[in-house]
């Protein structure tokens, strides 16, 4: 896996075809414990099975990562209002393109809204040729509304296919052209935040030594970060006590203390003194 950790898993592959136009595609399986099959589909005929399915996993934790820093970490928060031009080589989406892409999903939307119609239709009421007209000709204004929107689309495809999808930014209309936000400010504070989740992940490791439910880890060290806190400096011993209250729950004491332990053993100093952390759990 991504993290250098090793398992075991129940893999299956088959070769399929994708569309109209046959694409060539691998239809990975997994096997999970429930009996659910979890499928991954890709055009990638080098990579071996068993690291495409590494690979995803790996995904699954980036978007948990990200979707945490933005609920804990304002990792979207917007941290300052300054705009510049953006780069005359950056690319973005054609307005041209969108305007009629748009507009041919809006008719497939449409389309299929009156196929699904086409195909549940019924007859309830007993036969007779006046209902059986009415049904035929029904079904027909359906089947003419269908061809109708067919025909419309695929004069707007043939609109749409001259034109490039992408574009560089300087080559766009004036009333299309934009700005960007500064982005050194929010990706000096991105960084700042990345650091700090990754302080708060190695006191998740050493604080779920002490406690039965992993799960509860990150919960636990939030709630510490959130509890009030004694600071005793001591300039003789040059030592700076934190001493942490007690949270709620006494079950939970045992775990604060074996992280103050080892936050303490890595003896370090609060930045612009010589005196050391010392972390304890009691009430003040």
């Amino acid at each position: 896996m991504v993290r250098g950790v090793t398992e075991n898993l129940k893999l299956a592959e088959r070769n399929s075809e994708l569309g109209r136009k046959k694409v060539a595609v691998r239809d990975i399986r997994r096997l999970v414990e429930d009996g659910r099959q979890i499928s991954l589909v890709t055009t990638n005929q080098v990579v071996a099975a068993d690291r495409l399915v590494a690979w995803l996993a790996g995904r699954w934790s980036q978007e948990n990562y990200f979707r945490y820093m933005r609920k804990h970490f304002s990792l979207d928060a917007l941290v300052e209002y300054g705009t510049e031009q953006m780069p005359d080589t950056e690319f973005t989406v054609n307005p041209a393109w969108r305007e009629v892409n748009n507009k041919i999903r809006s008719k497939q939307a449409q389309q299929r809204r009156l196929k699904a119609l086409l195909g549940a239709a019924t007859l309830d009421e007993e036969l007779s040729e006046p209902v059986i007209a009415e049904y035929e000709s029904r079904q027909g204004n359906l089947k003419d509304q269908i061809d109708a929107f067919q025909e419309e689309l695929e004069k707007l495809k043939e609109e749409r296919k001259p034109l490039p999808r992408h574009v560089k930014v300087k080559d766009l209309p004036a009333k299309y052209a934009f700005e960007r936000l500064r982005p050194e400010r929010k990706q000096f504070f991105d960084t700042i935040k990345m650091v700090s989740f990754r302080a708060e992940t190695s006191m998740v490791a050493t604080i779920r030594e002490k406690l039965a439910r992993n799960d509860d880890g990150r919960a636990l060290v939030q709630q510490i970060f959130k509890t009030p806190a004694d600071l005793i400096p001591n300039l003789e011993e040059k030592t700076l006590t934190i001493r942490v209250h007690h949270l709620a729950q006494h079950a939970h004491d045992d775990a604060i203390r074996h992280l103050c332990a080892e936050l303490s053993a890595t003896e370090t100093e609060f930045p612009g003194t010589t005196l050391r952390l010392v972390y304890k759990l009691g009430s003040s």
